[in-house]
């Protein structure tokens, strides 16, 4: 038995503007992400297999939703020009300009074709789209009809606009749970929801916003005595409660994490008021160009092996590497041999760390997500068209260096590429976007193309490309393989996965605690080298978690799992995780 003991907080994420999938992918324990379902990677819908893929590591992916305005970006606001019903108000929200007020209360609203209907219709399309989980907003939008003298507004009084919201609440609860959806709300300052019994056993948690830091500075602790009372009082219903407090500093953020976690809620301290990035307490990485922080990593390196650095660390090399090194969001490249070293490029601006390649003689290609064009850096030539969101992965064998690339959402291209052409050799279809590697051995080169369900294995040799394997174990997003005697090793969403590339057969290995150890890491990047009959498995971690404001560095775990594999049975497994200076070694 596998005795593993790394205890990591699990963590929520709100993530509304700029969302960069492949980081909040990567991002270690998140449990819980709430995204808008109309503006995902670069600005567009989320697409199906993104959803599908964040998943795999994250129980509850919501979408919002607001209750208690019209949006004028969203779907449904050209129907609402051209139909002008009587429940839509001429009222703008003075905060957010763009959004009116609805008349959620009238019975218009909640007739055929109203408000309800649109709600429940916007429910089903983003479970359709891949969502599990929808957030409800500004369900405290009653206020304002209750008392709409307070503030301003030239809004009709409504007695009845509380219950009213309560019952709207319970009724798309409902609708959402009979498409196997969770539902959560955003109750703001509609604490008055929370005491209404029915209401909170149809829902399956609450956010509530400035609890602990309000504008800076903590909050009026009989309002946060107030509020924490009543989300307890949740919470032992077995709710969920996610706290998120907009906080301007690390004492701040310590403050939000540690009250939260006395009472059981999870939280959120974001240093955004557009909740536009990833909380820099929570580890990622997959991303490059999302912290101040100062890194390297090795795209190719020449007669050496791979190599990661970390800011404050040494390494030495034996062969020349190029380093591409990231401040914000500037990237530079440089020719870096072990003791010198020589800049060839400086102020690209790139979203992460898979969106550039080295080629051959220093060729630098690179996706341009802004027209979804495959370039060579520092020229002005496109190779291809390509798809924004997914990673490049390139491997040089010999003279040939081929790229994989995607040139839509759902076919991968494997192409030979040198300083001044690209020669695409084949289409793999079916392929999920990230979920592809390559492998040289020898005069041969493996390419390995998955979906969620299963993987296939081409081989490319010379000019030619052919399929020679299917069926194989899905491999895991951006999967390492590596080559060992006749086989090929990968990792999987299963497991480690060998294949002889002999007679393209799936080893029949047993690894029920290697599955568990590659499930719960499945936030790093493996680097798989298989020397002798050992497999080794290398996560580094690709960004550093500690933004500049920190100022004790808390760099994520590193584990090394070295695997003796003997024809072809496991015989031992030893993990060493290591952080920071604490060591700690298991053994199966």
């Amino acid at each position: 038995m596998l005795l593993l003991a790394l205890v990591a907080h699990a963590h929520a994420v709100v993530w509304y503007d700029r969302v960069d999938f492949w980081l909040l992918y990567g991002a270690e324990n998140v449990t819980v992400a709430i995204v808008d379902p109309d503006y995902g990677p670069l600005g567009s819908p989320w697409e199906a297999w993104m959803l599908e893929t964040l998943r795999e590591r994250i129980k509850l992916v919501c979408a919002y939703i607001n209750v208690g305005f019209a949006e004028e970006w969203r779907w449904y606001w050209e129907r609402l020009v051209e139909e002008k019903p009587s429940w839509l108000t001429s009222v703008e929200y003075p905060e957010w300009p763009g959004e009116y007020f609805v008349a959620y209360w009238s019975s218009a609203a909640w007739k055929p074709g109203g408000w309800v209907d649109i709600i429940t219709e916007y429910v089903r399309r983003v479970v359709r789209q891949g969502f599990n989980c929808i957030l409800l907003d500004n369900v405290d939008v009653y206020n304002y009809w209750v008392s709409p003298e307070e503030y301003g507004l030239p809004l009709p009084r409504i007695e009845n606009a509380t219950r009213m919201m309560a019952l709207l609440v319970q009724v798309v609860a409902n609708y959402a749970h009979a498409l196997n959806a969770s539902v959560l709300i955003n109750v703001g300052s509609g604490l008055e929801l929370l005491e209404n019994d029915t209401l909170v056993s149809l829902i399956d948690g609450v956010m509530r916003e400035d609890v602990f830091v309000c504008n800076g500075e903590p909050c009026d602790p009989n309002e946060t005595e107030t509020v924490v009372e009543l989300l307890e009082r949740v919470a032992s219903r077995g709710k969920l409660v996610i706290i998120l407090d907009y906080v301007d500093d690390e004492a701040d953020e310590l403050l939000v994490l540690r009250e939260a976690g006395k009472h059981g809620f999870e939280a959120i301290a974001s240093y955004s008021l557009n909740l536009d990035e990833l909380p820099p307490y929570i580890r990622g990485y997959y991303g490059v160009c999302k912290t101040s922080a100062v890194f390297a990593a090795a795209v190719r390196v020449r007669g050496a092996s791979r190599l990661w650095l970390m800011p404050g660390g040494a390494a030495s090399l034996h062969g020349e590497a190029m380093l591409p090194t990231c401040s914000g969001a500037t990237i530079a490249y440089t020719l870096f041999n072990g003791t010198s070293y020589r800049v060839v490029m400086d102020g690209m601006m790139l979203d992460d760390s898979f969106s550039a390649v080295l080629a051959s003689n220093d060729t630098l290609v690179y996706l341009n997500t802004s027209d979804s064009t495959l370039r060579v850096a520092g020229r002005d030539r496109i190779l291809a068209k390509a798809y924004a969101y997914a990673p490049l992965r390139s491997v040089t064998c010999s003279s040939t260096t081929l790229i994989l690339f995607m040139t839509n959402n759902s076919t991968l291209a494997i192409a030979a590429i040198n300083s001044s052409s690209l020669r695409v050799l084949c289409l793999a279809s079916n392929v999920y976007p990230g979920r592809y590697a390559a492998i040289c051995t020898k005069d041969r080169i493996y390419i390995l193309a998955s979906d969620a369900r299963e993987a296939k294995l081409y081989q490319a040799y010379k000019d030619n490309c052919t399929e020679i394997a299917s069926g194989l174990p899905p491999a895991q997003p951006l999967p390492s393989i590596a080559k060992w005697s006749n086989a090929i090793a990968y990792t999987s969403t299963k497991g480690l996965a060998l294949v002889n590339t002999r007679n393209t057969l799936l080893l029949p290995l047993h690894l029920d605690s290697m599955r568990s150890i590659l499930a719960s890491q499945l936030a790093r990047y493996y680097t798989v080298t298989i020397i002798d009959g050992n497999v080794t498995i290398i996560d580094p971690p690709i960004q550093p978690p500690t933004p500049i404001h920190n100022t004790k560095p808390n760099y994520p775990t590193q584990a090394i799992i070295t695997i003796t594999l003997t024809a072809p049975i496991l015989a031992t497994l030893a993990i060493h995780a290591t952080r920071a200076t604490r060591n700690a070694t298991n053994t199966a």
